[in-house]
């Protein structure tokens, strides 16, 4: 199963969710794919059956899974499912795994000393977070403009090689060939650059709005 159908499939399960925790269980699982990596079927295995994980997240949020008007906030266990060893061939339930369990956060206070200590440090580290920002913001900008030149230059050789071919034909058709080339580059490039900017600018975010956390609340609440 692929990042997209386990969010797709999640959303369809937790539809009785008010939409801000909905949103966030569904941000919670699509970190957990995008900073996997590669393998998300891998990842979709290891985070155990969606059911259950939608079971979980509705006593989480004190609403019971099973749509009753009135439910008592406790930990859900199946009653048909042995969580004493994992199932022969399958992955072990998400209780026994590292993979952390999405959880409603619960009531935070703001770490003052280290809220004052970013405060009298906001000098040195501003700076240095505009530079970073500036040189990714000049890297993107260069692999737009490469990009550009691929697409444009190869678009001109094949319109001159087409033009070029009647009289001189092999150099018409080197022209040709070249622009395909560079054309066929532009192809392969194009999309998996804006997918990994895409990508990496969610992961610097998400990291930002974690440093910034761990700053303001003393960090994020385990299990």
């Amino acid at each position: 199963m692929t990042r997209e159908e386990f969010i797709s499939e999640l959303r369809e399960k937790l539809s009785r969710l008010p939409k801000s925790e909905l949103d966030d269980a569904l941000n919670y699982y699509n970190e957990l794919f995008l900073d996997a990596g590669a393998d998300e079927e891998l990842t979709a295995a290891s985070l155990g059956p969606i059911d259950e994980l939608a079971r979980q997240i509705y006593v989480d949020n004190g609403i019971d899974p099973d749509g009753k008007a009135e439910f008592l906030m406790e930990e859900y266990i199946d009653p048909n499912k042995q969580y004493g060893q994992a199932e022969r061939g399958g992955p072990l339930p998400i209780q026994q795994q590292g993979v952390p369990r999405y959880r409603q956060p619960k009531g935070i206070n703001i770490n003052i000393p280290k809220l004052l200590l970013a405060i009298v440090l906001f000098p040195l580290w501003f700076p240095i977070l505009m530079v970073c920002l500036a040189l990714t913001i000049v890297f993107v900008a260069v692999c737009f403009a490469l990009e550009f030149v691929l697409i444009v230059v190869g678009v001109a050789l094949i319109i001159g090689g087409i033009g070029t071919v009647s009289y001189v034909p092999p150099l018409g058709i080197c022209y040709i060939g070249v622009g395909l080339i560079l054309t066929g580059i532009f192809t392969l490039t194009a999309g998996r650059l804006v997918k990994g900017i895409f990508r990496g600018a969610v992961r610097c975010l998400n990291n930002i709005v974690n440093r910034a956390h761990n700053v303001l609340y003393g960090g994020a609440e385990n299990g």
